[in-house]
């Protein structure tokens, strides 16, 4: 089991923003993957 807690928000949104909505869960998505994976890097060199 990972040592992250991970949480999911879902807000309620109008039918025309269902795709920029989309795309910025996406870029969410990225940055979130991108910002663990400097944490386990930088944790993994420094010896945490």
């Amino acid at each position: 089991m990972s040592r992250y807690i991970v949480r999911t928000y879902k807000v309620p949104v109008p039918r025309e923003l269902y795709s920029l909505c989309s795309e910025l869960n996406r870029l969410a998505g990225r940055i979130y993957n991108k910002t663990m994976s400097l944490v386990k890097k930088v944790k993994s060199k420094k010896g945490f």
